[in-house]
């Protein structure tokens, strides 16, 4: 027997990878990883817009009896087409003014709060508020306008300053400065079952808010077909998401004087007849749509007797609205508004008002017509 004990072999270390090999699998995994969560992001993205869809799609089925995919395209005799236009609008008109007295509260104690505030860093400064709210024109989708004077500071310091005390307060959701604006502005965006929000700016040379709330209330009163048309064409723009000028649509006040040139163009035999017209709302919002079909949009919409300054150099490659301001003949209202798409949205709601069927729902069918023409190119 050996002395020397066996002294078994110990098994081999096994082999490790090297750095490089390490390096490349790190790699592949983090690509693949990135991989997975953009595939998933996209589904995300695909599933959001196909229920944004299938709801706007269930609202519109559920306000109208007919599908908006499946309008009749006969249209309806004049008379017909008056009767049902009319009920609509008058309907519209009265909800509107419902849902009005009932937030009137809730808008009213918001400019009490943004008094307080620019009153706690300017003693003195004025809140007022201008635009569609002060005008009675304001629909559930509009914004608020206050104007604070007397801060005795530049606009954008001075809306700096307010941004970060309302930023903190209870009832505010988001603020957003728009400090590069003509007229710099802060949206604040309000939390709770009337999400308003308020557009809040600083008075200024160039602002005149104030003034061209005044100028629409004589119109209001000069016209007492105005209103009713105003709030049906306010909230087509609403529908097709072109009521923002930054963004390429057309303003309240812009919208305001269109319909007032429309409107003056009848001259006062034309106001007389749709006076003692029984379905005169109606017809006033055919007539303007018929005008503006046909408009050749070459010379500025301008609501005064007075010469304007805003004729363009090319008229055939005009690109943008011209819309003289009453207030100031050199300002064009519609300076930024994109001319092509508020003709195609024009001319896709006058063609559709031919295809409304007796029946309810007369704006409805309309609107739904006039979007589903628009997605076709028609």
């Amino acid at each position: 027997m050996s002395r020397w004990r066996e002294v078994p072999k110990a098994a081999p270390a096994p082999e490790q990878p090297c750095e490089g090999m390490l390096q490349q699998l790190r790699v592949e995994l983090a690509q693949a990883l990135e991989g997975k969560r953009a595939a998933e992001q996209q589904v995300q993205a695909l599933q959001y817009i196909l229920d944004q869809r299938s709801l706007e799609v269930e609202q519109l089925r559920t306000k109208s009896e007919l599908s908006f995919l499946h309008l009749p395209t006969r249209p309806q005799a004049p008379e017909q087409l008056h009767f049902s236009l009319q009920r609509d609008v008058q309907r519209f008109e009265e909800e509107v003014e419902s849902w009005q007295t009932r937030t009137a509260p809730v808008l009213e104690s918001l400019v009490v709060r943004v008094r307080t505030a620019a009153g706690s860093l300017w003693p003195g400064a004025e809140v007022e508020v201008y635009g569609s709210f002060a005008q009675g024109l304001h629909l559930p989708a509009s914004d608020l306008d206050i104007v604070i004077s007397a801060c005795k500071q530049d606009s954008v310091t001075a809306l700096s300053r307010l941004e970060a005390l309302l930023r903190n307060q209870f009832y505010v959701s988001s603020t957003t400065l728009l400090s590069t604006a003509y007229i710099p502005l802060l949206k604040v965006q309000v939390k709770g079952t009337h999400a308003v929000m308020i557009d809040i700016s600083v008075a200024q040379s160039q602002h005149s808010g104030k003034s061209c709330t005044a100028l629409v209330q004589t119109y209001l009163q000069r016209f007492a077909v105005l209103k009713p048309l105003l709030l049906v064409l306010k909230q087509v723009l609403y529908a097709f998401q072109f009521h923002e000028p930054f963004k390429g649509g057309l303003g309240s006040y812009g919208l305001t004087l269109m319909a007032v040139f429309a409107l003056q163009q009848k001259g006062t035999a034309w106001e007389a007849q749709i006076a003692g017209n029984s379905n005169r709302s109606a017809q006033a919002l055919l007539e303007l749509f018929r005008f503006y079909t046909t408009f050749p949009f070459l010379s500025p919409i301008n609501p005064t007797n007075l010469p304007s300054p805003l004729e363009p150099d090319n008229p055939p490659d005009l690109p943008y609205l011209l819309i003289q301001d009453p207030l100031n003949p050199a300002n064009n209202v519609g300076r930024n508004t994109n001319l092509g798409q508020l003709q195609a949205i024009l001319k896709a709601c006058s063609k559709a008002l031919t295809q409304v069927v007796s029946g309810p729902n007369a704006l409805v069918q309309m609107l739904s017509a006039a979007r589903l023409a628009l997605l076709k190119g028609d």
